[in-house]
């Protein structure tokens, strides 16, 4: 039970990737922890599903249990042409549900301590010299020393609060196919060019396959017809069960954090990247630095704000990389240079060796004639991936 006329060490509003990490570094460190969320655990989360090497290597604990396969092999094609197929040693990504990987991160952090609560709705957020108070459901409020918002790219802390952010969205639809509609089971594949500024998408899962497709650019409107048209040229069928769309969360290369008592995290802070629209591994890292500048704080270390904005600065730093290469590199050329850069054989030996290697694009592309030499990771999370009948080449 949560008592409402008690003070805790920390709030945080959101119960996805970066909530839980930020709640689980806390309470590891010795803190009171209270997740608040809309929803109850498991819930249905629009998402492609791809847990890329470096995002499992940054987790404490193995999710092994909800992996349900993994790739060292990427299909890169150009709008419908037939795809170039680029494979690596070790792991380049893995993918799971997103229901059953929420469910069982959120579970093993209620484990490690933290409490949880779910309410209807958030009405209020005051910041006070020595507190933040938090009003729910009409007028309940809780208290706390410091609040983490990782409530996602629709985050209504962010409405509440209005942090330095040059916020935008990007937008994707999902959906998922049985193998029983289809003759063969796909690898992974990106199309690029199928959606302005953006990609199609179909990741293997175990019994059926996440099929999307997604833009980085907020003008671009996607419809569940082009979705479907997508499936039915790559797939050989329109019928995708569970079509969802959701936004994702860019500019986070802009913030930075300026009060000393609420901190932003994973795509409520921007940190989804524009390239590929990954964010899971930046929602783990940056609910990480936010959970671990708390328990700072709170142990009178150092001020939250500066010690926050120093953990951030790789982020940014890599994001920036990332919108270059999205918004004024690759996408403006697809149709020429840049799937011509992305698919000649060093370029794609360098990025997949950097992903299994767990490296961000800013370290590939620093480290560029280094990648070729580099080894692939294995995170704790693959450690039972090889006995498992469902892993791809």
């Amino acid at each position: 039970m949560v008592s409402f006329d008690k003070e805790f060490d920390l709030i945080v509003i959101g119960g996805g990737p970066a909530g839980v990490m930020a709640a689980y570094h806390a309470v590891q460190a010795g803190l009171d922890v209270l997740i608040m969320d809309k929803s109850n655990f498991p819930r249905l989360k629009p998402c492609g599903g791809c847990i890329a090497t470096k995002a499992l290597a940054l987790l404490p604990f193995s999710i092994e249990e909800v992996l349900e396969t993994a790739t060292g092999t990427l299909n890169i094609g150009l709008h419908y042409d037939a795809p170039h197929e680029f494979t690596t040693k070790g792991y380049i990504c893995a993918f799971a549900v997103r229901e059953k990987f929420d469910a069982f991160m959120l579970n093993n952090t209620i484990e490690a301590g933290v409490k949880f609560l779910k309410i209807e709705r958030l009405d209020a957020v005051k910041e006070t010299d020595d507190a933040v108070c938090v009003a729910i459901d009409g007028g309940t409020q809780i208290k706390a020393r410091y609040m983490i918002a990782a409530d996602g790219a629709n985050s209504q802390v962010r409405r509440l609060v209005e942090p330095t952010l040059k916020f935008s969205r990007g937008f994707a639809l999902e959906g998922l196919v049985p193998y029983t509609r289809l003759s063969h089971i796909p690898k992974m594949e990106f199309n690029f060019g199928c959606v302005d500024y953006g990609y199609g998408w179909m990741f293997p899962k175990a019994d059926h396959v996440n099929v999307g497709i997604y833009t980085c650019n907020s003008d671009v409107s996607i419809r569940k017809a082009d979705l479907r048209e997508y499936s039915q040229k790559k797939l050989g069928t329109d019928e995708i069960d569970d079509v969802v769309g959701f936004p994702l969360g860019f500019g986070g290369n802009t913030y930075r954090q300026t009060t000393e008592r609420v901190l932003f995290a994973g795509d409520a802070a921007g940190f989804c990247e524009p390239m590929f629209g990954e964010g899971i591994h930046n929602a783990i890292k940056s609910g990480t630095f936010a959970g671990k500048a708390v328990a700072a704080a709170v142990k009178g270390n150092r001020k939250i704000g500066e010690r926050y904005n120093e953990m951030l600065h790789e982020i940014r730093q890599d994001l920036v990389r990332c919108n270059h290469a999205a918004y004024q590199f690759f996408y403006p050329k697809v149709d020429g240079l840049g799937f011509k850069t992305l698919t000649s054989p060093i370029s794609n030996m360098v990025f997949l060796k950097g992903l299994a290697s767990g490296k961000t694009l800013h370290e590939i592309m620093n480290g560029f004639y280094k990648m070729p030499f580099q080894k692939p990771i294995y995170p704790i999370s693959y450690k039972k991936l090889n006995d498992k009948p469902t892993v791809m080449p």
